[in-house]
């Protein structure tokens, strides 16, 4: 029996190819911007084609383009949001911000930084106690033997 066919978009080479092209959209932004602005372009001279090719003139071609495509503006940020690097752009932007917020608000730094300090010691010297008690066998040979009898 011959092994099943491996899907386009899950082997190694694709997988590389959209890693690469990943990295490359988060290191030169500039150039991505342009892609998308090309991309978008060149769907809307298709879109005018297949118009014209239809009988209208070149004007309504455009505007029936334009109204079947929509805003630009709207198409280039639906295209932005695909693909991982958007989730690594939205971490990145979303730690610069806390960063900058805990460095405008010292105090409110402090506070925080207590608080979790407070609850991560608490719950590591509960778990501490808890766990002997729970979840670990009595130090005795055939702990599972023993029995407690009473009236």
């Amino acid at each position: 029996m011959s092994p099943a066919p491996r899907s386009p978009h899950r082997t190694p080479r694709a997988v590389w190819r959209q890693l690469v092209r990943g990295v490359r959209a988060l290191t030169r932004g500039a150039e991505r911007e342009r892609d998308v602005a090309d991309e978008v372009a060149h769907y809307q001279a298709l879109t005018v084609a297949a118009h014209v090719e239809r009988g209208m003139s070149q004007d309504e071609a455009e505007r029936e383009a334009r109204l079947a495509i929509g805003s630009g503006t709207a198409v280039r940020e639906q295209l932005r949001s695909y693909g991982w690097e958007n989730t690594v752009e939205t971490t990145l932007a979303d730690v610069r911000f806390a960063a900058r917020r805990l460095l405008a608000e010292p105090g409110f730094t402090v506070v925080a930084l207590l608080t979790i300090a407070l609850g991560v010691g608490g719950t590591t010297a509960v778990f501490s106690a808890v766990k002997p008690v729970l979840f670990e066998s009595l130090p005795y040979p055939d702990a599972g033997r023993i029995a407690a009898i009473w009236e």
